[in-house]
């Protein structure tokens, strides 16, 4: 996906002379087994109920900086752990 806009939080219109970003959306699978594939062993993994960033409308920021949704219906980070 191309957008053109930034991500930084704190930045404003014209701050960054360069905004285009690609992004590439890749599937819990996708992510695993591609480290399987590649001989990694999967030690730990964490789902989060926090983003870094607004995905959907509903969301608000928490007092730590952190995207939730209200509802907390699905996992929008996790953290991983490999070791080869």
């Amino acid at each position: 996906m191309k957008f053109e806009d930034t991500y930084a939080s704190n930045s404003k219109p014209g701050d960054l002379p360069h905004t285009t970003t690609f992004q590439w959306n890749h599937s819990l699978s996708q992510v695993i087994n591609a480290l399987v594939e590649a001989g990694l062993a999967i030690m730990e993994l964490q789902e989060h109920f926090h983003g870094y960033f607004k995905r959907f409308p509903r969301m608000y920021m928490d007092d730590d900086g952190l995207w939730k949704h209200p509802d907390n219906a699905i996992p929008l980070s996790f953290t991983l752990v490999a070791r080869g």
